[in-house]
């Protein structure tokens, strides 16, 4: 055998291998093929059963949020009607706030006097809190004032009931001397003046005592003139029974001639006794 045949073996041997090698390869890829299938058409039927659950699994949820949906809807209806509503209130409301506006503008000219009076007012206030506390002092020291005084007021009428009580007994003392003394009285012979202090009661309506005794010399058995200021002016005489007190005396009352004791012919504290 030459050269070329034994070349030509091996290229013939190479290639049976090549050959031997590419349907072994051929056979062991055609078994991965057919496990890859199998694999993969279990796999596409897991896939289409979840690809079923999750579709069903949409519908469900679809349906729900349909429903939703329609909810939602039917809410966003109401609230665009409500929504509408507040608007038409709203520009009511702002038509109003025009109005006031409006109206407050206008009034502005009152309200800014209303102020000023306000700012007067509230000075005069705060004066007048001044004045009322300067008051409140003046009257604490009024109160005071005034409870001395009724102190005072409380001692002169003890001392008045004092004084009317010795009056009392001078009219008594002046009506036993008169029954006692029944003979005539002369005239005065000084000047006098005095005022009636205190006049008997009952049946010694003419029995009186008047200012001034000794001290401005009246006497007993002196008669004065009594004397009003009013109708009828003069009333009668006063004849003295007793004088010896010091600061009055004490006398029996003689109508005007013609009259009677009684009426405006009763002698009145205040009545004047004279010498004329």
């Amino acid at each position: 055998m030459n050269a070329l045949g034994k070349l030509l073996s091996v290229f013939v041997f190479l290639g049976s291998l090549v050959w031997l090698g590419f349907t072994v390869t051929l056979f062991a890829t055609r078994a991965e093929w057919k496990a890859a299938y199998t694999d993969a058409t279990t796999k596409l039927k897991q896939a289409d059963d979840k690809a079923k659950a999750l579709n069903d699994q949409v519908l469900a949820e679809r349906a729900v949020t349909d429903a939703r949906l329609a909810s939602a809807d039917q809410s966003v209806a109401a609230i665009r009607v409500q929504a509408n509503s507040w608007e038409t209130e709203y520009k009511k409301l702002k038509d109003s706030v025009s109005q006031i506006a409006s109206q407050t503008q206008k009034l502005q000219p009152v309200i800014d006097e209303a102020q000023a009076v306000n700012t007067n007012l509230q000075a005069q206030n705060n004066n007048l809190t001044g004045q009322v506390s300067l008051l409140t002092g003046a009257r604490d020291q009024a109160v005071l004032a005034q409870q001395k005084a009724e102190g005072i007021a409380t001692d002169k009428a003890i001392q008045l009931n004092v004084t009317q009580k010795a009056l009392d007994d001078k009219i008594e003392q002046t009506r036993t001397l008169m029954e006692a003394r029944q003979g005539g009285a002369a005239e005065a012979d000084a000047a006098f003046r005095g005022d009636v202090i205190r006049v008997g009661e009952g049946k010694s309506q003419d029995i009186i005592v008047f200012t001034g005794g000794a001290n401005a010399g009246v006497k007993a058995g002196k008669r004065y003139v009594v004397t009003r200021s009013t109708a009828p002016y003069y009333i009668g005489t006063v004849t003295v029974l007793d004088a010896a007190n010091a600061q009055y005396s004490s006398g029996v009352f003689t109508p005007a001639a013609g009259q009677k004791l009684g009426g405006d012919y009763v002698p009145k504290k205040g009545d004047t006794v004279s010498s004329n």
